[in-house]
């Protein structure tokens, strides 16, 4: 029963920490990946409107000014997500994008990393691993 206990109270933190790292990562992957983009599209919203006609640019959406986002933040507030994926400004793409890839491929990483230590430990690693910390076995005092 005690191993049994053990092995769940590993796979809860583990699914725990899964989570956190799928959010986390791809949050900043996202934010990073926006961010780039941002500045990226910033300078074609910079550029003078005659010279943007000019070039037969259709208007487009990018998020760079809060105007952007405000039919997209209706829709989100009405619980209508299709017409906010319709309304979704170029940066909230890109932040989609990061957040889908760098989610996936951080836990991705986490989980190799810890599939291989975990292979490693059980090939007689942790027997190395005492023996490079200089350590010594415990033992217990039953009288």
């Amino acid at each position: 029963m005690r191993n049994l206990l053990s092995w769940m109270t590993m796979l809860f933190f583990s699914v725990i920490a899964q989570i956190q790292t799928f959010l986390l990562c791809g949050a900043a992957s996202g934010y990073s990946l926006a961010v780039w983009a941002y500045f990226r599209l910033i300078r074609v919203e910079m550029l003078p409107d005659d010279i943007r006609m000019a070039g037969h640019e259709p208007s487009v959406e990018t998020g760079v000014y809060v105007e952007h986002w405000e039919d997209a933040a209706i829709c989100v507030s009405a619980l209508d997500f299709q017409s906010a994926a319709h309304y979704l400004p170029v940066l909230g793409w890109y932040f989609l994008a990061g957040f889908a890839i760098g989610s996936v491929a951080f836990v991705l990483i986490v989980n190799v990393s810890t599939i291989y230590h975990l292979y490693r430990l059980s090939s007689g690693g942790a027997i190395k691993i005492v023996a490079d910390l200089n350590a010594e076995p415990l033992h217990s005092k039953t009288g």
